[in-house]
């Protein structure tokens, strides 16, 4: 049976190295900063004149997201009724 990739161990070669940027997200990324100020700008207009809470509810979740970060969401993970997580086990027989 042939190996798919490279074996484990072995020193990657081509493709771009860790931490290079996508060229075309990089200059998507570039454009969208041009409308940074003007957004913001935007952004902040709503928040302060619109009629609409809502409208204006957003407009600052957006500037406080793009100010502070985005909240980190607290997420649990258990099985049904807040129980363990079920570990199934599957066995292959006869595959020789």
């Amino acid at each position: 049976m042939a190996t798919v990739g490279r074996k484990k161990g072995a020193v990657k070669t081509g493709g771009r190295t860790k931490g290079t940027p996508n060229k075309s997200t990089a200059e998507i990324k570039e454009l969208a900063q041009t409308y940074s100020a003007k957004a913001l700008e935007t952004l902040a207009t709503i928040m302060r004149n619109s009629d609409n809470d809502t409208a204006r509810i957003a407009a600052a979740k957006e500037l406080l997201d793009r100010g502070y970060g985005k909240v980190t969401q607290p997420m649990e993970v258990s099985g049904p009724g807040g129980g363990p997580i079920p570990v199934h086990r599957v066995e292959l027989v006869g595959l020789e």
